[in-house]
């Protein structure tokens, strides 16, 4: 069970990344408007908690990936 934990929070978190890094790429923050207005970073927006929430979430995920030691004898015989 902890080998399907594994692949759902790795994708999920993956997903989540990928969306919170687009979210930001088309923000207002990042797209210059007005030329006279700085970039702003992504704490600005308020997108890093996700962020960094995805990529925790991903380290987790692959984290049981490749630690998960699973009993399979029932399947062998």
């Amino acid at each position: 069970m902890s080998k399907i934990m594994g692949i759902i929070m790795s994708i999920a978190g993956f997903l989540i990344t990928i969306f919170t890094y687009f979210l930001y790429r088309n923000s207002s923050s990042y797209l210059a408007y007005l030329p006279e207005e700085k970039l702003k970073p992504m704490s600005a927006v308020g997108l890093t908690l996700p962020m960094i929430i995805g990529v925790m979430i991903f380290i987790a995920g692959v984290s049981f990936l490749l630690l998960a030691k699973e009993d399979n004898s029932e399947m062998k015989n």
